[in-house]
């Protein structure tokens, strides 16, 4: 069986991986996810990638094709704590980042079914990779095939839902609710406390914590 490696990857990740799995490794163009094993999909990310994905489409974009997918899992390595020192953005405190981590990391479970595993170090993702190789031919599972994806275009309600999902504590039948009260995110973030509470399914805590999300300006 073979171990796919997205030819995106460094080199030095592919030698490190074709190492463990006894040169089985194929580094190519892989459509989804970065570590292909029969029907296990990979996707690595540094805490530091992690939160920089957060502030972009990127995150959602990989979730969306990791979705298609039978066995997706996301890996995040490294310490947490150290990145969102390292990458504080503006005024947003370290916590308030944490918190919007923990939240995305929900959705990604929650919403869009694909398990997040979080590990000290980067040599525990290869640990991984070696282990599940391990189990593909323990099991005979069939040689791997790439996975091919093609794109389905997503509404610009669903792609709005998406985002206000980010935020900790909102789930998808909430951001559906804010966009019926609101029309947009745009309008959303023009709302103050008071008026974000009226909407189903957001209390007074959460009404705070979403108002401040919305309205922080993040820029360096």
């Amino acid at each position: 069986m073979d171990v796919l490696v997205d030819d995106r990857e460094r080199k030095r990740i592919f030698k490190k991986i074709n190492k463990r799995v006894g040169g089985n490794a194929v580094w190519m163009r892989l459509d989804v996810g970065d570590v292909q094993i029969g029907d296990v999909v990979y996707e690595r990310k540094s805490w530091n990638d992690f939160i920089a994905s957060f502030f972009t489409k990127r995150m959602w974009e990989q979730a969306e094709k990791l979705a298609h997918c039978e066995h997706p899992v996301i890996i995040i390595y490294g310490d947490p704590f150290l990145a969102l020192m390292k990458r504080r953005m503006g005024r947003v405190p370290p916590l308030q980042l944490w918190k919007s981590m923990m939240g995305a990391i929900i959705s990604l479970t929650t919403s869009w079914g694909i398990p997040v595993l979080l590990v000290p170090r980067e040599e525990d993702f290869y640990h991984i990779i070696e282990l599940t190789y391990k189990k593909a031919i323990k099991e005979g599972k069939a040689s791997t095939r790439p996975i091919a994806y093609k794109r389905k275009k997503r509404t610009i309600q669903e792609q709005a839902e998406d985002m206000l999902t980010m935020i900790e504590g909102v789930g998808r039948e909430t951001a559906s609710n804010m966009l019926k009260y609101g029309g947009s995110i745009k309008s959303l973030s023009k709302m103050d406390e008071s008026e974000l509470k009226r909407i189903e399914g957001i209390g007074k805590k959460g009404s705070k914590h979403i108002c401040e999300v919305l309205t922080t300006d993040v820029s360096e």
